[in-house]
């Protein structure tokens, strides 16, 4: 076959950059028999990491039949479903995506958009794999920390995006002086909202709990990280199925049900009683040092299991198969 490869490339650390050409480098010698041409669709530039021309996605074309497979991560998975951004969806064979997905989810977006085109069989197209940090050169300051873990604070944390609906999340909790909030996108924000990474990973391992809020997608680099440094996060319920799950109360604190993406944004009846709730749970586990150490254990093996990018990239490879282009 002649295959298309499309994916520009990320600088060298990124994890997303390293993850896809680690991919790109394992099929290349695991198929010799096949030619490999770079490929790139610069006409959608335009349309940002949800489009054909992006280094947050790999795509596998068969030039013969425009049969392709999809490695994405980009957060708003309905993106790679828009023509206007260079997909077509009905020859996607396979999706491997990092990024939060439900069916629920799916299936009310398919039944409100019919003219829009979608696999064949999404059940067969979909494959889940597993989210990562947000850098992969900092893996050895990770084990550092997760080893010497000592915190000074006992808090909770959330450090990110303060979009509007997390606002609604916090609002009854940001005048808890047991729990900081740090918006990094706050124009008016002190200095100590804004750190390089090396820096935000050391400050996290200081506290007792991080707080992870549903943001673009249910999952996000913070709770990878926290994983990874041995920090026991408190969050909603995740929904989205890894073949190696994550377990609530066993991998990290659940303090609220699972997200709802109606429309492609976070849904909740009510949003304040997330952060509320997760202030509960809080209060619950902050002297419990016993049951804190067996999260904080239990969530970084899943890390090396699962992430480290090693195993995440035998995990694809051993669910890879090329053949299905000359369907």
């Amino acid at each position: 076959m002649r295959l298309l490869i499309e994916n520009r490339s990320l600088p060298k650390g990124y994890y997303v950059g390293d993850l896809l050409s680690g991919i790109t480098k394992a099929i290349k010698e695991k198929y010799p028999q096949h030619e490999y041409i770079p490929h790139k669709r610069e006409q959608f530039a335009s349309k940002g990491n949800g489009g054909v021309y992006s280094a947050t996605n790999l795509i596998i074309t068969n030039e013969e039949n425009g049969l392709y497979i999809l490695f994405g991560t980009h957060y708003n998975w309905k993106q790679y479903f828009s023509t206007s951004s260079g997909w077509k969806p009905e020859n996607m064979v396979k999706w491997f995506y990092t990024s939060g997905f439900n069916y629920l989810d799916y299936f009310n977006f398919t039944a409100k958009h019919s003219e829009v085109k979608f696999p064949k069989d999404i059940t067969k197209t979909y494959q889940q794999i597993y989210y990562g940090p947000f850098m992969n050169k900092d893996m050895g300051l990770m084990t550092e920390l997760y080893k010497n873990r000592n915190p000074t604070k006992q808090k909770m944390i959330f450090r990110g995006w303060l979009q509007d609906f997390r606002k609604k999340m916090v609002v009854g909790i940001k005048d808890n002086k047991e729990i900081d909030i740090f918006d990094v996108r706050d124009p008016n924000a002190n200095k100590s909202s804004k750190l390089s990474y090396e820096l935000y990973l050391k400050d996290m391992s200081d506290y007792t709990c991080s707080l992870s809020l549903p943001g673009a997608t249910e999952i996000c680099n913070r709770d990878i990280e926290s994983f990874g440094i041995g920090l026991p996060v408190i969050r909603p319920l995740l929904h989205t199925k890894y073949e190696n799950p994550l377990i609530p109360n066993f991998h990290y604190i659940s303090c609220y049900e699972d997200c709802k993406y109606w429309n492609g944004t976070p849904y909740y009846p009510s949003f304040k009683e997330v952060g509320e709730c997760a202030a509960v749970y809080w209060n619950m586990v902050k002297n419990n040092e016993e049951y804190l150490n067996f999260i904080s254990e239990n969530a970084r093996n899943w890390y090396l299991e699962n992430t480290s990018l090693d195993n995440h990239l035998k995990y694809i490879m051993s669910k890879l198969d090329l053949e299905i282009l000359n369907v």
